[in-house]
């Protein structure tokens, strides 16, 4: 009797396990074929410092990206100017990179500059329509979009044109393992959830399993003749990269869960739209940037 209810037991947890690993497949094959075409156009891209293929392949990834925020804000009953908020997202993306490739420009003050001249066109539109209500939501919504996505990836830019294609592959490689790690690893050995009231999916096994992936992908990587980092170096970055990939997954998270919505967008069938694409990526691109250039001031990057 015993045998029967333990072969019984067995044959539904190898059901349930079916469909999952069915899914599982299915985001890997995609994810392998996405990386296969980013890889091809960095290739290409290797042949300008600049990185003008990089740029133009970003910059609609923001825009596309801008737009679901754009949903999700309007979802949430915050009325913000959708046409707006993405040309000028994209204008602040363009020019940071223009920044970057031109020194005595830099991006900083450009960026600054524009980014407070739009916020105070926000305001402005808000006075001239006498619309009172929702001034502060609205402004405060738009401004958190131009921050958090094209602001925080202009940085990816600046690791691209200061530390050339071996730099940009490091940073992305690292990132998107270490996601994959914590994807599969919480996905057969996560019991205990993370935050269940922000992401239901993130586990403890999760976060174990990406900073594992995170830091050998990163030393592995520094034993390659194009490397940028020492191995012992290689390590931490791949620790402070894995963490602030899933600090960045979570912030993403946290607005989905606000709009109750499970992805951003179906730009990406099976995975999602633009933002949980690059959700991971935000928080890593400026740790990435401040931590190469602190290894260049202490000369220990290649």
């Amino acid at each position: 009797m015993s045998d029967t209810i333990e072969k019984g037991r067995a044959i539904a947890e190898q059901r349930l396990k079916a469909p999952k690993m069915t899914a599982m497949l299915k985001r890997s094959l995609r994810g392998a074929g996405m990386v296969a075409a980013i890889g091809l156009a960095l290739a290409v891209d290797s042949s300008w410092r600049q990185g003008y293929l990089y740029a133009a392949t970003m910059l609609t990834m923001i825009l596309i990206a801008l737009d679901e925020y754009a949903s999700l804000a309007q979802r949430l009953g915050i009325r913000v100017d959708r046409a707006f908020l993405i040309f000028g997202g994209g204008a602040l993306f363009i020019v940071q990179w223009i920044g970057w490739i031109n020194p005595a420009w830099g991006p900083g003050m450009p960026a600054i500059t524009l980014l407070c001249l739009m916020t105070m066109g926000l305001l402005s539109l808000r006075v001239a329509d006498g619309q009172i209500q929702d001034a502060l939501q609205a402004t405060g919504a738009t401004a958190l979009g131009w921050l958090y996505l094209p602001v925080m990836l202009g940085f990816l830019s600046g690791v691209r044109v200061r530390w050339g294609m071996a730099g940009l592959i490091l940073v992305l490689l690292v990132c998107k393992s270490s996601s994959s790690g914590a994807y599969f690893v919480g996905s057969f050995f996560g019991k205990r959830r993370l935050i269940p009231s922000i992401s239901p999916n993130k586990t403890i096994a999760g976060v174990v399993g990406a900073l594992a992936t995170g830091m050998a992908v990163s030393c592995l990587l520094s034993f390659l003749p194009w490397k940028i980092l020492p191995p012992l170096v290689a390590l931490l970055y791949g620790a402070l990269v894995s963490l602030a990939a899933i600090v960045g997954d979570l912030g993403e998270s946290l607005l989905k869960r606000q709009a109750s919505l499970k992805d951003s967008g179906a730009f990406l069938p099976g995975i999602g739209g633009m933002m949980d694409m690059l959700d991971d990526v935000l928080l890593v691109a400026p740790i990435s940037f401040l931590f190469f250039r602190v290894c260049e001031i202490l000369n220990v990057i290649g």
